[in-house]
């Protein structure tokens, strides 16, 4: 069985299962490029990592199924969700530092300004929270030197723990599945099991693509950083770090003065991989939204991560319609009785 070059596409997202680039903090205000461990270029076509290795096996035996090693033990896993409910939960457990601070500062009460136009821009804090399901369509473009064909992704998001992904076109036929604390990949007839903590990144990323007026309410430490003209926009530039479940991220959210709507976000995450612990850069940009039921969404998402770029364009978006939980069940076929 041969894997599509354009399930990477795919891959790419799931950065505790992938290869990376990382750069260690500097002591002070700056960052260094190299790899974490011994300071050595990290090398993104070393197939060496759990993940790909597990991949390999399955192309080379069309029977294979297994389940991905268990990660090393580190601090007790509480992931952020990746998952609508639980994102929207955190939100809402953080959504009043907005108005925090017991010191007066111009640059974060500018930067709390900022945010409270742009949740009203993107339909109000109870109209962000209030979606606890919700289905998006879109087609993925890799650019670069060597682009692939668009692939197709239908993506649904049910409660706290369900969570289904569908990736096709040109030659590809993939599907991600969360139930719970159980995940699947399956891989044309081939099942790979995962667990939460090995789809979650998925997720997280997904959702950050999808639904970025979440990052709105979810960082407790913001800081206004100044404007600067891009892209023919006024953009006004906040600073934000805070943890995200167990994992702390800093970056920038810039805002277009214009409309007040996120117009890009910018990340440094730090996560544990195969090749030690790191930072994972990337920066998400929405270049268009549309309207749904009063949700202001995505539909054109320009996305960068581990040096590669691709395009989103987001052809449906439905949200709190039912969803039958039969979908996010193993996908494995039954065995069949022989005669």
């Amino acid at each position: 069985m041969r894997f599509p070059k354009n399930l990477r596409l795919i891959l790419f997202l799931i950065p505790a299962c992938s290869n990376e680039s990382f750069i260690s903090a500097a002591p002070k205000n700056g960052v260094a490029w190299r790899s974490h461990s011994n300071q050595t270029p990290v090398d993104e076509h070393n197939n060496s990592v759990t993940w790909m290795n597990s991949l390999a096996a399955m192309a080379k035996n069309p029977g294979y199924r297994g389940t991905l090693a268990e990660p090393a033990k580190t601090a007790p896993y509480t992931p952020f969700g990746g998952t609508i409910t639980a994102f929207s939960s955190f939100a809402a457990q953080n959504s009043g530092v907005v108005a925090q601070g017991a010191h007066a500062n111009p640059s974060v009460e500018k930067a709390n300004s900022i945010l409270q136009k742009a949740i009203l821009a993107h339909g109000g804090e109870r109209q962000i929270l209030s979606v606890r399901s919700a289905i998006y369509e879109y087609q993925v473009e890799s650019l670069g030197e060597t682009p692939s064909k668009p692939i197709t992704i239908k993506t649904l998001f049910k409660d706290d723990s369900f969570f289904r992904s569908e990736a096709t076109g040109d030659n590809l036929d993939a599907l991600t599945i969360l139930n719970g604390d159980k995940g699947w990949l399956k891989v044309g007839d081939t099942t790979l099991s995962l667990s939460r903590k090995e789809v979650d990144p998925l997720k997280t990323s997904m959702i950050t693509q999808l639904r970025p007026e979440l990052l709105l309410l979810v960082f407790p430490k913001r800081r206004y950083s100044g404007r600067v003209e891009e892209n023919n926009l006024s953009l006004d530039q906040v600073e934000i770090s805070g943890f995200i479940g167990v994992e702390y991220v800093r970056g920038r959210l810039s805002f277009d003065a214009a409309t007040s709507r996120l117009s890009k976000y910018e990340y440094e995450v730090e996560r544990e991989s195969a090749k030690g612990k790191g930072i994972v850069k990337g920066e998400e940009q929405y270049l268009r939204y549309g309207e749904k039921d009063g949700l202001i969404f995505p539909k054109e998402i320009l996305s960068k991560q581990i040096k590669k770029t691709s395009r989103l364009k987001v052809l449906r978006a439905d949200f709190n319609s039912p969803l039958n939980e039969n979908l996010f069940q193993d996908p494995t076929p039954a065995p069949t009785t022989p005669k």
